[in-house]
């Protein structure tokens, strides 16, 4: 399975060792891919930076980068999800919609966010328990 993870997913799997932490190893060990964007790379790093400070800004940075150079990682760059931006936006704030976008693609089987723009959003219930799952229903499904 290829999945997107959105950025809180990935700070919250950063700071603490709840379910988030737990779904990333999960997918890592069950030899699944993870897929991030270079927007979300640089969002994780922002809200690291804004969020936390000394060691422990540190520890998650250097945890993030480890993650992503060692480990069944892609990352997509703008423009190999550009072309689903106007979709995304139909359905999804600006904000979010590069997220959605890289996930709109066909070999992203699933995204993962702790965001209500993504979980409880009407216009994106055709793609709930399909493609959009919470970090709880996806380790339920694993």
């Amino acid at each position: 399975m290829i999945a997107l993870l959105d950025s809180n997913i990935w700070y919250s799997a950063l700071v603490s060792a709840g379910n988030e932490r737990v779904l990333v190893r999960r997918l890592l060990g069950e030899g699944h891919t993870i897929a991030i964007t270079d927007l979300l790379q640089d969002e994780v790093m922002g809200v690291i930076r804004r969020k936390l400070a000394g060691e422990r800004r540190r520890s998650a940075e250097n945890f993030f980068r480890t993650l992503l150079g060692t480990s069944p990682f892609f990352v997509k760059g703008q423009e190999m999800y550009a072309r689903h931006l106007v979709t995304a936006s139909q359905y999804i704030n600006d904000k979010d919609a590069p997220i959605l976008a890289a996930g709109l693609q066909d070999e992203i089987e699933v995204i993962v966010s702790g965001d209500n723009d993504f979980i409880k959003n009407q216009k994106l219930s055709f793609l709930r328990t399909t493609k959009i799952f919470s970090t709880r229903e996806l380790l339920e499904r694993l």
